[in-house]
């Protein structure tokens, strides 16, 4: 009895140390996209004063259509950076969730296979068939989560693909 309150104890100590894991992770990833916002807003100012400060000069008024035409180049080309940059900043956040949550979901996996072998030793006879299937659900979970893995990089690969070919026909 005092071995399973102590297990329960360090189990809640483990979740708990967890989820301070991942809400530092979610914190740091949710800095650093305001920092990339403010950088990309304070861009984009800077370029409207530049071109509001040469619409009101006179002599630069030949530059202004020069100029409005690097504006808009300029502002494609930082919500460009804006987006791959969110995207780098989310994708380093995920995987550092994932690595932090992996060994973890390993471990349950393994404790949850323990206690199912240990209560078919302990079952009462006829009861093989339900234990098989809960086992046999448990291997196709397995299977299905070890399967999407490979097939949520996928989608990732055909949107930087899309996107560099967006980037040559502009």
């Amino acid at each position: 009895m005092i071995a399973t309150a102590e297990k329960i104890v360090d189990s809640g100590k483990a979740g708990l140390d967890t989820m301070t894991a991942v809400f530092n992770i979610a914190f740091d990833t949710s800095a650093r996209l305001m920092a990339l916002n403010l950088g990309t807003s304070r861009t984009l100012l800077q370029d409207g004063a530049s071109r509001v400060t040469t619409m009101l000069d006179p002599q630069k008024a030949g530059e202004l259509l020069t100029h409005d035409m690097g504006l808009g180049q300029s502002a494609i080309d930082n919500a460009t950076a804006c987006v791959r940059g969110a995207y780098e900043i989310v994708s380093e956040g995920q995987q550092a969730i994932l690595q932090l949550m992996e060994p973890r979901i390993a471990e349950f996996n393994r404790e949850l296979a323990t206690s199912i072998d240990n209560a078919a030793r302990s079952a009462p006879a006829g009861t093989d068939l339900a234990l098989a299937a809960v086992m046999s659900a448990l291997q196709l979970a397995k299977r299905a989560t070890g399967a999407s893995e490979p097939a949520s990089e996928g989608p990732t690969e055909s949107n930087e693909e899309s996107s560099r070919r967006a980037r040559k026909s502009a």
